[in-house]
């Protein structure tokens, strides 16, 4: 496998301008992209592709330049504006030129099209994610997963190709993480049982991190899960297909057996970041635990279950407590770099979202909103500026001035221990009748589009009423839909096609 430094002189056309930009994707992007968890498609497989593949290069290039201009964002504003707007021109050119020649790989249909198409709409994703445009990636995931299902898939899951090994653990990372923010996300099973591995130890992070996130998504249920065009080739798929809560809990249990062996055994001060990314897979078995725990077979959640879990609920946010502790040398490592805090990968802010949205233990959820408010950060489709809007109105929502003859439960530190003070625990808990359920959210497809939120509400007679919200990005007050005789419209797209439409 070759050096990244040994792929720059191989790019046939490679100017001056476009030089910069291969070294920041190599030294800086290829860095911070992935976030705490190795993914080997950015640093190595999208830097192969590219040294090869026109398309891809000049997506690669236009995500260097789209995360550099992020990176440099505020000192680029106070400077010179002119110099922003060159690096958004020289992105927004490549972007159109990796669409220009994709077309004929679009056209193809062959096995080596198929992966450069799939390689450069996962970047097109990533560009579209990082400049806050959440419905056209949206839209260039879509394609992708369709893409995923218009070819034979069992033909990019050879264990002996770690090309598609690499393409479909994205596709399934891409996905999952959607669908943990918006549940109505299309989501393709069959990607994940590829991926999984029957083992009953772990001797990698990547290695635990795959499986957990093959029972992650069987823990969301069976709704808006769809299959592959060959679906009576399902016994072909290695891996589970759990049948049961049953089968599921058990499985989430052996891995946590295999989980705290390996964990064990690593040492902080030999790698910090894989500690530390070991670490992070803790709060991620307890929601899945969760999850499975508390979903119906209809797919949707029995509301009044997760108080069951109140538990789980504190035991990530003592994890995350210890997440905030362990973060110290992994800053230390990535001081010296000039980047934004922008990572494609989830981090621990679907947890914490979580965790402010289904524990309706006001000291507990309240503890969740205060370290999802703790620093801005993004990963992939989760910002911690939109997922604390939606967290916070979802609290208001149910709990309005329900404790309001309580003394207020947030007059605590970050750090301090989430467990229940005799105050907290003589606290009413929140009837059925307050409880939001079926929450969802659209994304803005820019800086300054808004964001709306849907939920579904108990009614005194027993049905479910319909709450809307309208989020203004420049105020951050949300606006009720039903007040404001608004009906529900489409949000204005990008100008920039999806890989579908191109």
């Amino acid at each position: 496998m070759p050096s990244n430094s040994a792929l720059l002189p191989t790019v046939p056309t490679a100017k001056t301008n476009e030089l910069v930009y291969l070294e920041w994707f190599m030294n800086k992007t290829t860095i911070k992209l992935p976030g705490i968890y190795k993914w080997p498609f950015w640093r190595t497989l999208v830097l192969q592709a590219g040294s090869s593949e026109p398309a891809v290069l000049h997506a690669l290039l236009a995500l260097s330049s789209a995360h550099r201009a992020e990176s440099q964002h505020e000192r680029l504003r106070n400077a010179v504006d002119e110099a922003f707007n060159a690096e958004e021109q020289f992105s927004l050119s490549r972007y159109c030129r990796a669409i220009t020649e994709l077309q004929p790989h679009l056209a193809a249909g062959d096995k080596a099209s198929v992966r450069v198409a799939l390689i450069t709409c996962a970047i097109f994703t990533c560009i579209e994610f990082l400049q806050g445009r959440y419905q056209t990636g949206l839209e260039h995931l879509r394609s992708g997963l369709k893409l995923l299902c218009t070819v034979n898939l069992y033909s990019l899951s050879s264990a002996s190709d770690t090309v598609d090994e690499w393409l479909l653990e994205t596709f399934a990372r891409l996905s999952l993480q959607v669908a943990l923010f918006d549940p109505s996300f299309e989501r393709i099973p069959e990607i994940f049982q590829n991926l999984w591995t029957d083992r009953a130890s772990f001797e990698s992070v990547p290695q635990a991190r795959r499986n957990l996130d093959c029972l992650l998504q069987a823990s969301l249920g069976p709704r808006n899960t769809i299959s592959v065009n060959a679906a009576e080739s399902h016994d072909n798929f290695r891996g589970i297909r759990p049948q049961s809560r049953e089968q599921l809990e058990a499985e989430l249990a052996s891995w946590h057996v295999a989980y705290s062996t390996f964990h064990g055994n690593l040492r902080s001060e030999h790698d910090p970041q894989e500690f530390f990314a070991s670490l992070m897979l803790q709060p991620y078995h307890a929601m899945a635990v969760i999850s499975a725990g508390t979903h119906l077979d209809s797919g949707y959640s029995d509301e009044m279950a997760y108080d069951r879990y109140l538990p789980q609920f504190v035991s990530m946010i003592r994890q995350s407590i210890s997440l905030l502790r362990a973060v110290k040398p992994i800053r230390h490592y990535t001081d010296h770099l000039e980047v934004c805090h922008f990572s494609i990968d989830i981090g621990w802010i679907p947890q914490l979202y979580f965790t402010a949205l289904k524990c309706r233990n006001n000291r507990v959820r309240l503890h969740a909103l205060k370290l999802l408010s703790l620093h801005r950060s993004r990963e992939g489709v989760w910002d911690t500026l939109l997922a604390s809007a939606v967290a916070r109105e979802v609290i208001q929502l149910e709990e309005g001035d329900f404790y309001h003859y309580w003394s207020a439960s947030d007059g605590f530190s970050i750090m301090d221990d989430p467990g229940q003070s005799d105050s907290d625990s003589k606290m009413p808990v929140l009837p059925p009748s307050r409880r939001v359920q079926q929450v969802q959210v659209v994304l803005p497809n820019g800086p300054s589009d808004t964001m709306r939120l849907t939920c579904m509400r108990p009614t005194r007679d027993g049905g479910l009423e319909l709450l809307k919200r309208e989020h203004d990005p420049r105020s951050g007050q949300w606006m009720s839909l039903e007040r404001k005789g608004t009906s529900e419209s489409t949000l204005s797209v990008c100008s920039i096609p999806s890989v579908a439409s191109a």
